[in-house]
């Protein structure tokens, strides 16, 4: 029987004083609450985290309850304490919590980019599907791993020095190498940013990677194309030379005839 309560327990429960006084708590319908009551009855503590019903108010409310025995030695246990923490603001901010997770899972994994999480030694924490589909991995298959793993020998000395400049500035974007589950090279280029706490300490690195393959290919079409124009210019050119010699050739061996003919005429 509750023998006393202070005011928040009367606004937590949103019931009057009058009300609560008196109130047999063993007849409570929460089988959770009794639960955690009558442990503590039977001398120990116990505790409970959910949303209570209340009976006198017809009330909902998330609540975590501590239940104590209350025992003096020699007489054993009198009866029980409870602490009640009305827990409303932190379900709401768990749910906010949750509600931005969500949303940023979900924008993440429709874009084309790889993004890729890791902590501050570089063990992946999340890597969104364009990532998992262009490597052939599952989340499994890259879960906790060193992001050091997926990136070519040669690139990973130069990979863990560009960490290190970021966590001092924000740096350029980098030129790496993702190596596929079957062994392929993908070229990417690579933004990188520090997740900061409130007081400016970093927690975590994200990196936003592109695929920049057709990119390279485009660039070395372009290239070829250059190529094979100015090879196109310098045969032209040496045509043209070739041209100007044989029309002098034509023109010393129109001449030489002519002297022929009137040395014959003579």
């Amino acid at each position: 029987v509750v023998v006393a309560c202070n005011d928040n327990f009367v606004k937590i429960m949103g019931a009057t004083k009058e009300a609560l006084i008196g109130l047999n708590i063993l007849t409570l319908p929460d089988q959770k609450v009794l639960e955690a009551i009558q442990k503590s009855l039977h001398g120990h503590t116990a505790s409970y985290e959910g949303v209570y019903h209340s009976t006198t108010a017809k009330k909902e409310t998330p609540v975590r309850a501590v239940c104590a025995p209350i025992q003096i030695s020699g007489k054993g246990i009198l009866g029980g304490v409870a602490i009640i923490e009305d827990i409303t603001s932190r379900k709401e901010a768990q749910e906010a919590l949750r509600r931005s997770e969500n949303l940023f899972t979900s924008l993440v994994g429709t874009v084309s980019d790889v993004v890729i999480q890791t902590d501050l030694q570089g063990n992946i924490l999340f890597a969104n599907n364009s990532a998992l589909r262009i490597g052939g991995y599952t989340w499994e298959d890259v879960k906790g791993r060193n992001m050091l793993e997926f990136i070519p020998p040669r690139e990973r000395e130069n990979l863990t020095h560009s960490v290190f400049r970021m966590l001092e500035n924000q740096i350029e974007p980098q030129i790496f190498h993702l190596l596929s589950k079957d062994g392929r090279e993908f070229p990417f280029e690579v933004k990188g940013d520090v997740l900061r706490n409130e007081d400016g300490t970093p927690y975590s690195l994200v990196a936003v990677c592109r695929d920049i393959t057709e990119r390279r290919n485009m660039e070395e079409r372009l290239n070829r194309a250059e190529k094979m124009e100015a090879l196109g210019q310098l045969a032209s050119g040496i045509a043209h030379d070739f041209n100007n010699i044989l029309t002098g050739i034509q023109g010393n061996a129109s001449l030489l005839l002519s002297v022929a003919r009137l040395s014959g005429e003579d």
